[in-house]
């Protein structure tokens, strides 16, 4: 190996090792960016259908969505401000099981006990399970309830309604504004079809909210101040089957097949209001008509819901478990935090159309900051039918991921700079011993050529005058003699002295 050779080779270790310690000081950084997706791409869907004849109803405002999608189906006049009567208490039922414990006694003041209309009478002190108030408010609808409920929930009956509000925003509703909890007349307590449905939707979520709307008769238990009552639901649709209604020329019950809930109501100023749901082969459907004409609510619900199942149908496209995303966040001690759909992806597709195309597309950051809580949405999965939004799923955070304390930040750049300043040392280090080394190799190669060329000079002159000359070797030369290859051979004296002119001394006689 040549000296060149030796050098590259001492300087592609040193960058190998400066290249090893930048990636482990990145490395400790814990900075990372990006997302990647585990799973098979989503595929598109064709075989698209068209609608049937939308039916006529007597509702002054109505709307038909997909349960499970939210889709629409049918609409009319649904963005209108209506008054809901006690449809209301589905946004009340909705808070009171998020936010209260189903067994938690609630002791009846003034307040709760003076509320008109329909009621089970509740008394000043009386003492009642938040899962009985429950029950009564859904199926007798009970007024009395709705405000115990309310109060306990938030306090006072005005912080409720400030957190009804602020549900409902978040719920999707654009055009709705609670003042009691119970839907009983206020000119300025309005929402419209649209809005009731998909605060509808949301309570669907919550099992216990699907057991109570369709519980047909309850017993609740005795209290301290009253004997056991006997509730029934008021919502026809689950067992009414006396022929009562003429619908398409033929006399009908309210009975829905499949029915799943969920609230009639009735005022002077909002009119006949129902809010329906029924379920048929795994498609659910929710209805809201508003302001029919006396006794016309169920055969309107009953003709939206017939509408819903003869035209439509539900396309699962894929399941929230099968896909996976690993999220890279930054600013925290968790590097990266899983996230997932929060519910499985589907599409509501009008029956025997010709075929369309169904395009689903993803929309995800590629880049996160702590802190993160867990169930926070962080991008959506879109289903668009002929280039329009028809459904969204949230992509949402499955583990929480906290922020770096502002020490910890001042320890990590503090170790930053330490790691800097060990690869600034190595590297000079290094210098240094590449320097010594270079210097070392010349060094020597100079003197060796030094000795080359004073050895040949030595036996240039020797060649000249006939002398002997030392050689590199330390070891003397005699040049050659002149007409022979060799100089003469000089033999030992007989007298063993290198002298041949001495002669040993002679012994005496």
């Amino acid at each position: 190996m040549t000296t060149f050779d030796r050098t590259h080779l001492v300087r592609k270790l040193c960058t190998a090792i400066l290249a090893f310690l930048l990636v482990f000081a990145l490395l400790g950084s814990g900075t990372v960016y990006g997302i990647s997706l585990v799973g098979q791409e989503i595929p598109g869907i064709t075989d698209i259908a068209g609608e049937g004849t939308p039916p006529e109803i007597t509702a002054q405002s109505a709307i038909l969505i997909d349960a499970n999608t939210g889709q629409i189906l049918y609409e009319k006049d649904a963005y209108t401000e209506r008054y809901p009567a006690s449809t209301t208490k589905v946004m009340t039922a909705l808070l009171a099981i998020e936010k209260l414990d189903m067994d938690k006694i609630i002791t009846c003041d003034s307040e709760m006990a003076s509320q008109s209309g329909s009621q089970i009478y509740l008394q000043e002190g009386e003492e009642v399970r938040v899962e009985d108030l429950l029950y009564a408010m859904m199926l007798s609808s009970a007024n009395d309830a709705a405000a115990a409920l309310g109060i306990a929930v938030g306090g006072s009956t005005e912080h409720f309604v400030e957190m009804m509000n602020e549900k409902a925003v978040q719920a999707g509703a654009k055009n709705t504004h609670f003042n009691n909890s119970n839907g009983l007349p206020d000119e300025a307590h309005t929402t419209t079809a649209y809005d009731l449905a998909v605060i509808t939707q949301a309570a669907f979520k919550h099992a216990k909210f699907r057991e109570v709307v369709a519980t047909i008769n309850y017993n609740m238990p005795a209290t301290n101040m009253n004997e056991a009552r006997e509730l029934k639901n008021s919502n026809s649709l689950l067992y009414d089957d006396q022929p009562r209604y003429t619908i398409n020329g033929q006399m009908v019950g309210a009975k829905y097949e499949g029915a799943t809930g969920v609230k009639p109501g009735y005022t002077d100023s909002a009119g006949s209001c129902l809010i329906g749901s029924a379920e048929r082969d795994g498609h659910e459907l929710i209805g809201v008509v508003l302001l029919s004409e006396t006794e016309q609510h169920y055969p309107d619900m009953i003709q939206l819901l017939d509408y819903g199942f003869a035209n439509y149908e539900n396309l699962d496209l894929c399941a929230a478990e099968d896909y996976t995303y690993t999220v890279k966040v930054k600013n925290s001690e968790t590097r990266s935090i899983p996230a997932a759909m929060s519910e499985d992806v589907s599409i509501t597709l009008p029956k025997g159309s010709e075929h369309k195309k169904v395009a689903v597309k993803e929309k995800l950051d590629k880049s996160f900051t702590a802190p993160i809580e867990a169930g926070q949405e962080l991008g959506t999965v879109e289903v668009s039918y002929d280039g329009q939004v028809v459904a969204a799923v949230p992509i949402v955070a499955k583990e929480a991921a906290q922020a770096k304390p502002p020490k910890q930040v001042k320890k990590v750049i503090l170790r930053a700079l330490k790691i800097a300043g060990i690869i600034l040392a190595v590297l000079f280090v290094l210098f240094l011993i590449v320097g010594w080394i270079s210097r070392t190799i010349n060094r020597r190669r100079r003197e060796k050529k030094r000795r080359q060329r004073r050895a040949a000079e030595a036996r240039r002159r020797a060649d000249a005058s006939g002398r002997p000359v030392r050689t590199g070797n330390g070891q003397r030369r005699r040049p050659p003699q002149s007409g022979s290859g060799n100089p003469p051979r000089r033999r030992r004296p007989a007298n063993g002295s290198g002298d041949p002119r001495r002669r040993p001394p002679q012994k005496k006689r």
